[in-house]
C-alpha cells in the first residue's frame, strides 16, 4: 500500500486504522523505500495483519530512507537480501516473544496502542523511531565520518577550483582596465 495509508487525515481511512488498531489486528508496519515498483515511484508500505493475536503491541520497522536497498538505475531500487533477513529476523523475533532486542542496523520498535491513541491512530513508523533512539555502532560511526569526511573534502576542492576561476577572471578584468589606460 502506498504510505498515506498510514496517515491520512480521511476520517474513514483514520476510522480503518482506528477499528484495526482497536481490535488487535495490526502486527506489524513496514515502511519501504521508493522506486522498489516499476509502475510506481511511490514509497510503498506493508500492512502485517493478523487474527487472534495475544500481544497487544504493533512492530512498527521503517527502511524507508535512501541507505536501503540499491539503487538498480535511476528509477529502481532493490531490497539487498541482507535487509530483507534483517527485517524478517526482527519481525520473527517479535512475533515469538511479543518484543524485540534493540537494532542498530534496522529501525524497529514495538509500539502500543495507548502510544497510537495519543497520535491520533496515525501508523508511520517514523513518528515512533526517534533519531535519538537509533544508536549507532563504533564501527558505523567511522563509516559515517569518513563519508562525511569525504564529501567535504570534495567540496572545498570544488571551492578552490571556482576560486581559482575567479581569480583568473579579475586578473583578464584588471588588464584590460590597464591596457585600455
Amino acid at each position: 500500500m502506498a504510505n498515506g495509508t498510514l496517515s491520512g487525515l480521511n476520517k474513514k481511512a483514520a476510522s480503518i486504522r482506528q477499528r484495526l488498531v482497536e481490535n488487535n489486528l495490526v502486527d506489524a508496519i513496514i515502511t519501504l523505500p521508493s522506486n522498489l515498483f516499476y509502475s510506481t515511484q511511490i514509497a510503498p508500505c506493508l500492512w502485517i495483519l493478523r487474527k487472534g493475536r495475544e500481544n497487544n503491541g504493533i512492530l512498527m520497522i521503517d527502511i524507508s530512507s535512501d541507505e536501503f536497498g540499491e539503487k538498480v538505475s535511476s528509477s529502481e531500487r532493490r531490497l539487498t537480501e541482507k535487509e530483507i533477513k534483517n527485517v524478517s529476523r526482527i519481525y520473527q523475533e517479535f512475533h515469538q516473544k511479543g518484543s524485540i532486542e534493540k537494532s542498530t542496523i534496522i529501525p524497529a520498535r514495538v509500539v502500543f496502542p495507548t502510544e497510537i491513541r495519543e497520535k491520533n491512530y496515525i501508523l508511520v513508523p517514523t513518528r515512533y523511531l526517534s533519531q535519538n533512539e537509533i544508536e549507532l555502532t563504533p564501527e558505523e560511526i567511522d563509516k559515517k565520518l569518513l563519508e562525511t569526511t569525504s564529501e567535504l573534502e570534495d567540496l572545498i576542492t570544488e571551492q578552490d577550483k571556482y576560486h581559482q576561476e575567479l581569480k583568473k577572471l579579475l586578473a583578464d578584468i584588471k588588464k584590460e582596465i590597464e591596457s585600455d589606460e
